[in-house]
């Protein structure tokens, strides 16, 4: 098992928290992820096996690029990941809403 240490843009809120987590789960060897918003970082438990760059490339696609790499494509992006993530929530947490 090992750890990797992601520290991001755009991360500002639980909805975008949700849209983290919710893709980095879906991958093979992840094991857990720890998100800390206001810190603007992620935390990863994965198998040895588990491919940094590929991880960094999905968080780029919704939005969360490594620190320092941020443009306005990818802030566009992160608000509906953001969006889509607080909708989710509520429909987990509340499925009279969805």
């Amino acid at each position: 098992m090992k750890q990797i240490v992601l520290e991001l843009e755009n991360l500002d809120c639980e909805g975008c928290a949700n849209s983290i987590r919710r893709a980095l789960l879906r991958q093979p060897g992840i094991l857990s992820v720890h998100i800390d918003v206001k810190a603007g970082r992620v935390d990863l438990s994965c198998e040895d096996d588990c491919d940094r760059s590929h991880l960094v490339s999905i968080l780029d696609v919704l939005g969360y690029p490594l620190l320092g790499r941020n443009s306005m494509m990818c802030m566009a992006r992160a608000k509906l990941s953001c969006e889509l993530g607080k909708i989710r929530h509520r429909t987990y947490y509340n499925p009279m809403l969805g």
